[in-house]
């Protein structure tokens, strides 16, 4: 009984040293810092690529509509063909019908001696297209000698009876000098419809709303592989670039979904018009950051780099010299306000 009391005396005793010998946690404060190290850095091409989402201004397709039938004998266009003012997309009853865009649609047919503003029209397009017409300002609304022989060289262009006036029944009015027809109505054999089809959503700007912060520098858009500059006001209207996107499979993706969808936009990329030599870091090896100028340090000094962006969890900067390694954490703070000069 002796002996038993002795060693549970002998285990209390050990317990007790034992509460006062083993060390409690350190204060954070006073844990020791982690040992920085020189961290090899490697360069790369940095464009600094972004995904964002384009607004686009819109317009729905419009019905393209004749006021002429009988039977069609010739058919150069269909879903999805280009209208251009000034050719002739099919014909009727052997007749070859011209496709005109004019600044004032067309209403009645034109012949010598008219006057109004749709004869001015139709002499501006004819203008245009190259086949004369020009006339002094007080005869530009009458149609005169100079418009119908101007009009016969259209309708030798397309082959059709050079009779020098126009007929409703032989032309179709264009929105534009150029549509594309998302659908089209025309049989070959068939007696040609009122409506000949509707043309295709058109896109007449692209907005993007540009992030803050970016890197100066000129910019382009990407949408499908399809590409041009990007303004500062982050507006496209660019008409052959617009045209283009109309045709990508983004673009028809995006315009088949519905009106929900379509507002939250289109998917593109924006980036640096030209990638920049960068040298990659570790982001924890930045200090001293001031707009788009900031610090690493390498070895015992500190080195001011341009701030170009990040890339999964490194900067990308440019250092003024070449960078072997950079300090990873900088152990010391560095002062970097005076090294941010401008170079």
């Amino acid at each position: 009984m002796f002996i038993l009391l002795i060693c549970l005396c002998c285990i209390s005793f050990g317990l007790a040293v034992g509460v006062f010998v083993v060390p409690g946690p350190v204060p954070s404060n006073l844990r020791q810092t982690p040992v920085s190290e020189e961290i090899p850095v490697v360069r790369e091409s940095f464009d600094d690529s972004r995904t964002v989402k384009a607004q686009l201004d819109v317009t729905e397709g419009q019905s393209i509509a004749w006021t002429g039938g009988d039977i069609v004998t010739k058919l150069g266009v269909g879903s999805q063909s280009i209208l251009s003012s000034g050719e002739s997309p099919f014909s009727v009853d052997g007749k070859p019908i011209v496709a005109l865009h004019t600044s004032v649609p067309l209403y009645r047919d034109l012949y010598a001696g008219m006057a109004g503003e749709d004869v001015g029209a139709l002499r501006d397009e004819l203008v245009r297209l190259g086949f004369g017409g020009d006339t002094v300002q007080r005869l530009h609304n009458t149609f005169d000698r100079s418009l119908r022989l101007s009009l016969i060289g259209l309708q030798k262009h397309i082959g059709a009876a050079r009779t020098g006036a126009l007929h409703l029944t032989d032309c179709v009015w264009l929105p534009g000098q150029s549509i594309t027809l998302a659908s089209s109505s025309l049989v070959l054999g068939q007696s040609a419809p009122q409506e000949l089809g509707r043309t295709a959503m058109t896109v007449s700007a692209l907005k993007i709303n540009v992030p803050d912060g970016l890197y100066p520098g000129a910019r382009v858009v990407d949408i499908n592989g399809v590409e041009t500059k990007l303004p500062s006001d982050g507006v496209v209207t660019d008409r052959v670039f617009l045209d283009a996107l109309v045709k990508t499979d983004a673009f028809v993706q995006w315009s088949a979904a519905g009106e929900e969808q379509r507002a939250g936009g289109l998917s593109s990329t924006i980036r640096l018009e030209h990638a920049l030599d960068a040298t990659k870091v570790p982001a924890g090896a930045v200090f001293g950051i001031n707009g788009h100028r900031a610090c690493v340090r390498n070895g015992e000094h500190s080195v001011v780099v341009d701030l170009y962006g990040s890339d999964n969890g490194f900067a990308m900067v440019g250092p003024k010299g070449r960078l072997s390694s950079v300090q990873v954490p900088v152990r010391v703070a560095m002062q970097c306000s005076v090294s941010m000069q401008a170079r």
